[in-house]
């Protein structure tokens, strides 16, 4: 399971329904692919996007040349309404967890029945979202080794007076094998918790050699790509937030 993140910049004026607008692709690409926008507590014009993709990283680099072809139209669109060249993170996940309101923190196999990246295929829905708001902190780090399954679940402990539910996900550079991309999505915030924060680091500090960077963002829409491009209501019955 791959994990893609882009940062993108809007430029002055530009409003986030003219981004969606510009980004949303036209075709699916034929694989399980969901995706989620946001924009940052601190800049409104920043946007995060969070893909997931059911395919291995081997079959992400034999694909790129499709990929180009694919969006080319969409990529010109895209750069009409940004400011500056998009900041990419290509990982492979290794590690989820989820954390209860008890404080207790379970790691998950990833696209697993249990997991929230057990990607399905959703179907064109009239059903409303979830009024329950959601945070997501995302952070891009170098560790001093290659991370692994094992060494992230040994060093994720729960953090304490935690007030919401939450699920982490830890994602290992495709590009930079040192590279950590953790996303965090918390349910029910409207700011970042405390705890929340605590957690994102939770365990890493003597792995970690820079912190290459990190920022918190509002989720606002979620999308499947898999076939034809469908909008998918958040926390709804087939969101990934429906946790």
């Amino acid at each position: 399971m791959l994990a893609v993140v882009f940062r993108r910049h809007l430029r002055e004026g530009v409003r986030y329904e003219e981004y969606v607008d510009a980004w949303r692709a036209e075709k699916g690409y034929g694989v399980r692919a969901r995706v989620l926008n946001a924009t940052s507590l601190d800049d409104e014009r920043e946007v995060l996007t969070v893909g997931f993709v059911g395919i291995s990283t081997h079959a992400m680099k034999l694909a790129q040349r499709f990929l180009q072809h694919h969006d080319e139209s969409r990529h010109d669109r895209i750069e009409d309404v940004i400011d500056a060249p998009p900041k990419v993170a290509r990982a492979e996940t290794i590690a989820e967890h989820h954390l209860g309101s008890d404080s207790s923190a379970r790691p998950i196999r990833v696209g697993s029945r249990e997991s929230m990246l057990h990607l399905t295929h959703a179907h064109p829905s009239d059903e409303p979202p979830s009024p329950s708001p959601w945070i997501v902190l995302a952070c891009a780090r170098r560790l001093h080794e290659r991370p692994d399954r094992r060494l992230i679940e040994s060093a994720r402990t729960p953090p304490a007076d935690v007030d919401g539910l939450a699920v982490l996900i830890d994602a290992r550079g495709v590009d930079e094998q040192a590279e950590l991309v953790s996303v965090l999505f918390v349910r029910g915030a409207t700011d970042v918790p405390g705890w929340a924060r605590e957690w994102l680091d939770s365990g890493l500090e003597p792995l970690t050699a820079d912190v290459e960077w990190t920022g918190a963002y509002r989720v606002r829409d979620e999308h499947d790509f898999q076939k034809d491009p469908i909008s998918v209501p958040l926390g709804a019955g087939e969101s990934l937030l429906s946790f």
